[in-house]
C-alpha cells in the first residue's frame, strides 16, 4: 500500500514544524519518528554523519551530539534476528563489544542491572547467561 501525495508531505512538514519548535537543540525526537516511520513503511530514512534524509526532508546534523544520535539511530534501524528481539525487550546495552576474529563477528551485549550478557553469532543468539557481580573490599 503506498502513501498518498498528501500523507508524505504531511509528514514532512509536521517533521520541520517539530523540529523548528524543540526546546532542545537535539534531532532526537525526530529520529524517534522516522525509525518508527521506516519501520512502518511509510518513508524513507537515509541517515549519514553530516545529514538525515526522510522521504524529502533533509535536516543537517550539528554538533558531536547530533552526530551520536545519528549513530545509535542508524546501528538500531540495522538490527535483525535475535539482536533486535534482545533489544526489543532489554533496550540499549550497558557494554557492547563487538569481535571479528577470521571473519566471524561475535558480539557481546552486557546488562548489569540485569545481571546478564548475551552472545551473539551473526544476528543470531548464541549464548544468555547471568553475570555473577561482587563487591570489592568487603568480607
Amino acid at each position: 500500500m503506498r502513501p498518498s501525495r498528501h500523507v508524505v508531505p504531511a509528514f514532512a512538514a509536521a517533521f520541520l514544524v517539530s523540529g523548528f519548535f524543540a526546546a532542545e537543540a537535539s534531532l532526537l525526537r525526530e529520529f524517534e519518528e522516522a525509525i518508527a516511520l521506516a519501520e512502518a513503511g511509510e518513508a524513507s530514512v537515509a541517515l549519514s554523519k553530516r545529514r538525515v534524509e526522510i522521504t524529502t526532508v533533509v535536516y543537517p546534523v550539528k554538533g558531536e551530539q547530533e552526530r551520536k544520535q545519528v549513530r545509535y539511530a542508524r546501528w538500531r534501524l540495522l538490527l535483525d534476528g535475535d539482536r533486535r528481539d534482545v533489544y526489543d525487550s532489554q533496550g540499549w546495552p550497558t557494554s557492547r563489544t563487538r569481535v571479528n576474529f577470521a571473519g566471524s563477528v561475535t558480539e557481546r551485549w552486557t546488562y548489569p542491572e540485569q545481571h546478564r550478557t548475551y552472545v551473539f553469532e551473526g544476528d543470531r543468539l548464541g549464548a544468555h547467561r547471568a553475570v555473577l557481580t561482587t563487591r570489592r573490599g568487603r568480607s
